[in-house]
Formats: structure tokens, C-alpha cells, sequence
């Protein structure tokens, strides 16, 4: 309901509600076909493709003259200043503004038109302003469409479509006018809000827990890359209901200001990779770090990653991606899957669920050891009383 509403709010040309739109989610996921909808419906003189990061530029407002509807897909992953803010909240608040046109006098308009914006990532602030993310409506797209499952005649089907998506709109248009502009799924979207627009102090906060719950540092020269951090540090605030940092640059940042002296980035020949090398940083429950203590030079991985091997024959836990794709080559038949994990205990789940469906009946370890291959044929070994695994 909420992006019919939307439809027909901007089909209507309607801008009392002062609001500008952001599709925002992953890649894959048809932010692009609805853009292409929107401009479908526009006479294309009517319609504008200013960057949201533009509209504090000197001639930008001049692009926005007698036009309907402005759309811009893929916004960067930038943060916005001070003064896009500002021209920001006055387009949306239809407040008077000053444009200028290159070789022309200084004009004085109020702007009637919408913004329509998709990104991948959530709209960043220098400082945080409530006033305008009030006028902000997200349309979440939180599901990605795999390649082969993605049908490339979709925006043509839908625009074959027009006529009746119009009449839908603007019936859901009406229901907006009667809830006097709230759209539908506010709840949701607050949400999802409260999790992509975290305030510095949260996200300090956010940081310095997972890193205290999860991560231990040791003295070797093995490393975890800043990726993997930044994905195990979003996996735990979902897991805690706490604000996510999207923004893996800005994690860097407060990383590296929250671990000082204790982490250098580890160089690469000349160059300097943003990398948490010399000290390793490893993600790990608290359950994990029971085991590592148990079988330290066993539960091993330089990256933070396992990789799962599966085969009719065996199973296998990788700790890195070369010893994975050797074994899966060498040593199992007919291999059917190689899964990547962060966590080692979901790592071991997978493998002994995999080892319990290709030997029924056989005894099951309770554990497996990193990097090593475990047959069929050495359960069955064991079985007999000949050998142990």
C-alpha cells in the first residue's frame, strides 16, 4: 500500500504533504523499475534528474524550473551538506527560493514538484536533523532478485500496465488524503529507521559493545580484514536490536579511534590497505572463544571466514579459500556444495548436518577439526573398531 500511495501522490502532482521520497535497499531488488514507471507516466519536459548531493550547488535550482517530477537513481554513498539540507527542506516545504541560471538575472520561485531518490545505502547527515527525516518517506527494498531468477522483460510487462496502475494509485491516493498524509507502514519504516540513521554516540556505543562481546585480539601477524568486521558488527546489532552502521568507511573510522594502539594497518608492497593487521581482530561468540581456548591451534581461520565442503564421500571445514578449493578438487567426490561462514560454530552445524545425511546410522562426532577431511569410509572405520577420527 505504501508505494501505491506514493504513486498516486506523485501522480496527482500533489506536494501539500512535504515529503520526498527514498527507495532505499539492496541492489537487485527493482528500484530501477519503478523509477522507470514514474517517468513513463511524465511528459519527459516535465520531469528532472538533479542529485540529491547537487541541490546545495549555485545553479541548481535552475534545473528545477517548471518541472514535475525529479528522479535520481543511485545516489552515492556521501554524506550531504549543510547546504543541500537547507535547499532540501525548502523544496519540500514549497518555501520561496532564489534560483540562478547561468547568464540570466535571479529568478524567485516556489517550487512545486516531487523527489523521488534511490541508493543503496541510507541519506548521511554532517549533523543529524530531525526536520528533515520527518519529511522523508522510505520505500524499503530488502530483497535481492538472484540473477537467474530475474525476469528482463518485467518493466515492459509493467508498463504495458499503466492504465491500470494509474487507477490503483490514485484510489490509493485517496485512502492517503483521508489518513491526512500519513502513508501506510510507518510503524515499519520508523523501524528500519531508528536501525540506518544512528546518532554518533549510538554508533560508538554499538561499536565498543561488539567488540567487547565478540572479538578477541592476539599477537600473531594474521588479520581480519575490515569487511568481515563490518558484516559480523551488522549481524550482532540486528541480533540486538541495535542501530546498524552502513557505512563501512565511517566504521573504519570509529574502529580504529576505538582500538588506538592496539591495531596498524598491515601494508600490501607499497601500498597501505585499510586492514586490522599485526594484532588479528577475530569475531567470535562467546561460545566460539570457549572452544579456540580448548583447541587453539585447531580453530584457526586468518580471515575470519570457513569455508563448508560437501561431497557424497565427506565433509570438510576450510580455513582459508585456497585450502578450500584444493580439497574440493582433490579429495571429494562429487562435490556438491562450498559454502562460506563467519562463524565457526556455523560452520560445524552446517558440516554435521551435511556428514549426518551421508552417513545414516554411523556414529557422528561431536566436533570437527579445522582442515581436516571426515570420509564416510573413516565413520564406517571407526565403527568397526579399527581406527578413530
Amino acid at each position: 500500500m505504501r508505494i501505491w500511495q506514493m504513486l498516486g501522490y506523485i501522480f496527482a502532482c500533489d506536494t501539500d504533504g512535504k515529503v520526498f521520497f527514498l527507495l532505499q535497499g539492496v541492489s537487485n531488488s527493482g528500484k530501477s523499475v519503478l523509477l522507470e514507471l514514474l517517468r513513463s507516466m511524465f511528459n519527459p519536459e516535465a520531469v528532472s534528474t538533479l542529485d540529491l548531493y547537487r541541490l546545495g550547488d549555485r545553479f541548481s535550482g535552475a534545473a528545477l524550473i517548471e518541472k514535475k517530477l525529479n528522479i535520481c537513481g543511485d545516489l552515492p554513498n556521501r554524506t550531504l551538506s549543510a547546504q543541500a539540507v537547507a535547499t532540501l527542506k525548502q523544496i519540500t516545504g514549497r518555501d520561496l527560493m532564489t534560483v540562478e541560471e547561468k547568464y540570466k538575472p535571479l529568478a524567485t520561485m516556489a517550487p512545486a514538484i516531487n523527489l523521488v531518490f534511490a541508493s543503496n545505502f541510507p541519506i548521511r547527515m554532517a549533523e543529524e536533523d530531525t526536520a528533515l527525516l520527518s519529511r522523508m518517506v522510505v520505500i524499503p527494498f530488502r530483497f535481492s532478485i538472484p540473477t537467474e531468477q530475474q525476469d528482463h522483460l518485467l518493466t515492459q510487462k509493467i508498463l504495458a500496465e499503466r492504465d491500470g496502475i494509474f487507477l490503483r494509485a490514485i484510489h490509493a491516493y485517496h485512502r492517503l488524503l483521508a489518513d491526512k498524509y500519513i502513508f501506510a507502514g510507518q510503524a515499519l519504516v520508523d523501524q528500519l529507521l531508528s536501525q540506518s540513521y544512528a546518532s554518533p554516540m549510538s554508533e560508538n556505543q554499538n561499536i565498543a559493545a561488539f567488540l567487547n562481546d565478540c572479538c578477541i585480539l592476539t599477537d600473531d601477524n594474521s588479520f581480519t580484514s575490515t569487511q568481515d568486521l563490518h558484516e559480523a558488527c551488522t549481524a550482532y546489532c540486528v541480533g540486538h536490536d541495535l542501530p546498524i552502521i552502513t557505512d563501512r568507511t565511517r566504521f573504519s573510522r570509529i574502529l580504529r579511534s576505538q582500538l588506538a594502539n592496539k591495531v596498524k594497518p598491515k601494508k600490501y608492497g607499497s601500498v597501505t590497505r585499510p586492514t586490522m593487521g599485526t594484532s588479528e581482530l577475530n569475531y567470535r561468540t562467546n561460545k566460539e572463544k570457549q572452544i579456540m581456548g580448548k583447541h587453539k591451534n585447531n580453530y584457526k581461520s586468518k580471515n575470519g571466514r570457513y569455508y563448508v565442503l560437501k561431497g557424497s564421500n565427506a565433509v570438510m571445514i576450510a580455513y582459508n579459500w585456497d585450502q578450500a578449493n584444493e580439497c574440493f578438487q582433490k579429495y571429494i567426490c562429487s562435490p556438491k556444495r562450498q559454502i562460506s561462514h563467519c562463524s565457526y560454530l556455523d560452520a560445524q552445524h552446517d558440516a554435521l548436518n551435511h556428514l549426518r545425511e551421508i552417513a545414516p546410522g554411523l556414529p557422528i562426532p561431536l566436533e570437527l577439526p579445522l582442515g581436516r577431511i571426515i570420509t564416510v569410509r573413516s565413520l564406517m572405520q571407526q565403527y568397526l573398531g579399527n581406527t578413530e577420527v
